[in-house]
């Protein structure tokens, strides 16, 4: 904004006049009195205060300007630009988890898919010499299959606030959309319901589970791998809700030691309980922490994860129109996100909920 002489001149007069007129009133940051004349303030100083924020060698100015200038803009207020930063601050969310369990696989594929796999073996007997063979009929057959389900995201958007935002508010929805669906899907892997999304392992018909009903400790981390290991698999990671590795960590020994304090343990990784028993641990508020399966209670999932299939469409699909729908109309712009995903476990028995768990 430009000013002529004249008018700098004339402001700086009226200001001068009004500080004279009220020469009683002193303050300043530090709360050290300063008494505000019209010869011992400097123009420059409170132009510069007040529109970048610098007080340097300026406390007379300061006084003047927390006396006058922000809130009447008569007095001072319309000096001082508003002034809004070019970027969003992001919102707190969960990170998704499942795809980055160790040995989860990912299989491209474009609507369905099922993969034969042998459910029970062949059997074996003892004979002697020219003694008749039994047939064997033990061995069958079963199949996994595999059904994309659609996860969808919708957001409307006015032709103003898309052209005039700052930064590009399309880029900042699409990605939260994006990060959304992430979430999306990691709940329904955790615990979807079947039909039109997967079913997840809590659902899940032949995955292991106990129920504590009780508090988590390290017995019932033993037992869940034994349940595994008898199921000729190994557990190799871990996932909960992030109130069950504050239950971990704070489990005392008979001298009221922290277990897993820094310098106690043998493997460093446990320090901060991000392996258990030298396995990956990865907690998620995504997993929540009452009704599992009552109230305040909530679970934890284990097992062998190479055993877990994820189809999908290798890409998210984002499509934008200005046309479609009523958007012409009412000069608007959609944007719209589309995944197609689902799950599958080679081996159920490979994976263990342990539900009931208590604060």
């Amino acid at each position: 904004m430009k000013i002529t002489k004249k008018k700098f001149e004339s402001f700086k007069k009226n200001l001068s006049d009004k500080i004279s007129r009220e020469a009683d009133i002193r303050k300043s940051i530090t709360e050290t009195e300063v008494e505000v004349k019209d010869e011992n303030y400097c123009f420059a100083k409170y132009v510069r205060g007040a529109t970048l924020g610098d007080w340097t060698d300026a406390a007379t100015e300061l006084a003047i300007y927390k006396t006058y200038a922000q809130s009447t803009g008569t007095t001072g207020g319309f000096l001082v630009p508003v002034k809004t930063e070019a970027r969003i601050i992001e919102l707190l969310k969960e990170k998704s988890v499942i795809r980055s369990m160790p040995g989860v696989q990912v299989i491209d594929m474009n609507d369905k898919m099922v993969i034969n796999r042998l459910d029970s073996s062949v059997s074996t007997s003892w004979g002697t010499e020219n003694a008749q063979m039994s047939e064997d009929t033990n061995a069958t057959w079963g199949q996994v299959s595999l059904e994309l389900k659609k996860l969808k995201s919708l957001q409307k958007l006015s032709r103003e606030l898309l052209e005039n935002a700052n930064p590009s508010v399309d880029n900042v929805i699409i990605q939260e959309m994006v990060d959304q669906i992430a979430l999306a899907e990691d709940l329904a892997f955790l615990e979807g319901t079947g039909g039109q999304q997967p079913t997840g392992f809590y659902y899940h018909p032949y995955v292991k589970n106990t129920d504590l009903s009780a508090t988590l400790t390290f017995d019932d981390i033993t037992e869940a791998m034994y349940q595994i290991e008898i199921a000729y698999g190994r557990i190799n990671g871990w996932v909960g809700n992030p109130r069950e590795k504050q239950t971990l960590r704070s489990i005392k020994d008979g001298n009221g030691n922290v277990i897993y304090a820094e310098g106690r343990i043998t493997d460093p990784a446990n320090a901060n309980i991000d392996a258990i028993y030298g396995v990956p641990a990865k907690w998620t508020t995504t997993i929540p922490i009452t009704l599992r399966p009552d109230t305040s209670e909530s679970y934890m999932v284990a097992g062998d994860w190479s055993n877990m299939l994820i189809g999908n469409k290798s890409q998210i699909r984002i499509e934008t129109t200005d046309t479609g729908g009523d958007a012409f109309e009412y000069d608007q712009v959609y944007l719209k996100a589309v995944r197609f995903v689902d799950m599958a476990l080679r081996h159920p028995s490979t994976f263990v909920v342990v539900k009931g768990i208590q604060a």
